[in-house]
């Protein structure tokens, strides 16, 4: 059954979807229909417009009952491969011009337009791509492969030129620190070999970045990440590979572990820091608040390095208890205020811990 077309079709799911579009041509497998099945050979979308609001109504709390085995879910990475072959099957998807809107309470939190999407199956692939743009949230590109028998998934998702100050008003409009100025660039890389088992890379980069609280002003130069999520079935490990600005010099790295049995364990590590320049953005940024002010009362100059943090919890909460944290840094020609006598020590150097 080809070429059956439907003008400006519209599905509305309340609290999970609202979807329009211009026109709608689908063609239906005619073997599986004989058999009370309905399976798409092609769908061409044309304009359409998708709303999903991000949060629903609240649901009523459950009925008590009585204590039961849960069943294990699944992996997240098969949900999303039974999900698409459930809605597309082994059609073959075009969408153009579409428009993507994310809702929250007060109206549209983030949009893309010019949305294109293709979609198709063929000898056990499953093959994605999108593109779309937004005005706030920048160019958007999904490029993604999956083997739906053998629950393996791999690809990439970009985003591009999200513009940071207006980031800030939309997503942080309460927020202490606002962005005055900042483009933001996100790369996401995913590979799934098999069930309970992927890799995801995480790459961000901010070219330029001025911060305002309180009307002063905090420059960020060359500001970026490169991290890692591994994930096996009981084990979750995070790796910092490198967290680095050139203003102020900043290089941070480390990892976070989890483990079902043992809990978590991070730990983090800086390259050598500048006191004198650190101390004179941290007081023009943060002077006003007492442990700002009293730690940079008593540094005055010299080098910071070999800077670690460590911490181990049962759980992620717990990591962030004074008790479970200890850290160390080493300073070498250090220039040292003392409040209480108004004396000055130079030269200090040693390790603290």
């Amino acid at each position: 059954i080809r070429d059956r077309t439907l003008n400006r079709p519209s599905v509305r799911l309340p609290s999970v979807m609202d979807f329009q579009a211009e026109g709608l041509a689908v063609s239906i497998r005619s073997l599986p229909l004989l058999r009370g099945r309905v399976q798409l050979r092609t769908l061409d979308v044309e304009g359409p417009r998708v709303r999903i609001p991000l949060a629903g109504p609240a649901s009523p709390p459950p009925a008590e009952k009585k204590a039961e085995t849960a069943p294990a879910p699944k992996d997240p990475i098969a949900r999303i491969i039974d999900t698409i072959d459930a809605v597309a099957g082994r059609a073959v998807v075009e969408i153009r011009d579409g428009r993507l809107e994310l809702l929250a309470e007060d109206g549209v939190l983030a949009a893309w337009e010019a949305l294109t999407l293709t979609y198709s199956a063929a000898a056990g692939q499953m093959k994605l791509q999108a593109d779309a743009a937004s005005p706030t949230f920048g160019r958007l590109t999904v490029d993604l492969s999956a083997d739906p028998d053998a629950l393996e998934m791999r690809g990439e998702a970009k985003l591009s030129d999200l513009d940071l100050p207006q980031l800030f008003a939309r997503l942080l409009p309460s927020a202490p620190v606002s962005a005055t100025e900042g483009s933001l660039g996100v790369g996401i890389r995913l590979n799934a070999p098999k069930p309970g088992d992927f890799d995801l890379h995480l790459s961000a980069e901010v070219p330029t970045l001025a911060l305002e609280r309180d009307g002063r002003i905090l420059p960020v130069g060359a500001l970026a990440l490169e991290a890692a999520i591994h994930h096996q079935p009981g084990t979750w490990k995070v790796d910092l590979e490198a967290l680095r600005s050139a203003q102020p010099l900043l290089g941070l790295s480390g990892s976070a572990v989890g483990e079902q049995a043992t809990g978590w364990r991070v730990e983090l590590a800086s390259q050598p820091i500048e006191i004198a320049p650190l101390r004179t953005l941290a007081l023009a940024w943060g002077g006003d608040l007492p442990v700002v002010a009293t730690l940079f009362e008593i540094l005055r100059a010299g080098q910071l390095y070999d800077l670690s943090v460590r911490t181990s919890a049962g759980s992620l909460q717990g990591l962030t208890k004074l008790e479970q944290i200890s850290a160390g840094v080493r300073v070498a020609a250090a220039k040292v205020h003392i409040p209480a006598t108004d004396l000055e020590a130079t030269q200090i150097a040693g390790r603290i811990d």
